[in-house]
C-alpha cells in the first residue's frame, strides 16, 4: 500500500512540472507574438503619419504656413487685390506661362499688373478652379502625360523646390542679367504647393514671413 502511495505521489508531481513547464511555454510564446506585432505594425504607424505631413517643418511651421496659404486663397476668391499683394514676394512675383513650347516668364511687383499673354487675362480672370483646396503635406502629384495629366488628383505642398530643379530659364528667351535674377529668386524657394485643378505654386521663407515667388500657369501636356 505505501508503495502504491508513493508512485501516486511520484505520478502527480511529474505531472504538476508538465504542466508548470507547457505553462510558460505559452507565456513565452505570447510574448514573442505581441513582440513581433509591434514590430510589424510600427512601421505602418510611422507611414500613415508621414502620408500627411512632411517632418522637414515643424508642426508650428506647418501651421503657419497652412494660415497662409488660406489667407492667400481666401484673397483671390474675393478678389482683394491689396490682400494677394501683402501676400507675394516683396522681391517680385514670376509668372511662368508657355507660348508653344518656349516658357515665357514676366515678373510683377503688383498683380494689377499682370496680363497673361496667349490669351489675353488678368490675374483674377486666370481661372482659380478649387482654390479652397488647402493642401496637404505629401508627395507632389507627378505629371506622366499618359491618358492622365498626373499621377493623383488634389491640392499637395512640400519642402521641394522642383523649378529649382527644371532649370526652365535655360529653355528661355530671357538674357543674361534677368536669367541670374529668376536663378537667384528660384534658389530662395522653400515649399511648393501644385493644385492639380489649376497651378503650381512655389513659396520663399522671407524675413517677413512665407510669400508666392514664382506662379507657374501652364497647362501640363500643352504643347
Amino acid at each position: 500500500m505505501k508503495h502504491l502511495v508513493w508512485i501516486f505521489l511520484i505520478l502527480l508531481f511529474s505531472c504538476s512540472n508538465d504542466t508548470s513547464t507547457t505553462e510558460e511555454y505559452i507565456v513565452i510564446s505570447d510574448n514573442t507574438i505581441l513582440e513581433d506585432t509591434i514590430v510589424v505594425n510600427e512601421p505602418d504607424s510611422i507611414l500613415k503619419k508621414g502620408s500627411y505631413t512632411d517632418e522637414r517643418l515643424s508642426h508650428n511651421e506647418q501651421e503657419e504656413f497652412l494660415a497662409f496659404y488660406q489667407k492667400f486663397t481666401q484673397a483671390i476668391i474675393e478678389t482683394n487685390l491689396d490682400a494677394v499683394n501683402e501676400c507675394i514676394n516683396p522681391d517680385g512675383l514670376y509668372f511662368i506661362e508657355t507660348n508653344g513650347a518656349m516658357p515665357l516668364v514676366q515678373k510683377v511687383f503688383d498683380v494689377k499688373a499682370f496680363s497673361k499673354k496667349t490669351p489675353v487675362t488678368t490675374f483674377f480672370n486666370l481661372g482659380f478652379i478649387d482654390i479652397k483646396n488647402q493642401p496637404i503635406f505629401d508627395t507632389l502629384p507627378k505629371v506622366i502625360c499618359a491618358g492622365e495629366i498626373y499621377d493623383k488628383y488634389g491640392c499637395f505642398s512640400k519642402v521641394e523646390n522642383t523649378l529649382k530643379e527644371s532649370g526652365l530659364w535655360n529653355y528661355s528667351d530671357l538674357n543674361e542679367k534677368e536669367i541670374q535674377a529668376i536663378e537667384l529668386a528660384a534658389n530662395s524657394i522653400n515649399l511648393t504647393v501644385r493644385n492639380t485643378q489649376n497651378f503650381t505654386f512655389y513659396f520663399s521663407k522671407t524675413t517677413q514671413g512665407w510669400k508666392l515667388t514664382f506662379l507657374d500657369i501652364r497647362t501640363p501636356c500643352e504643347a
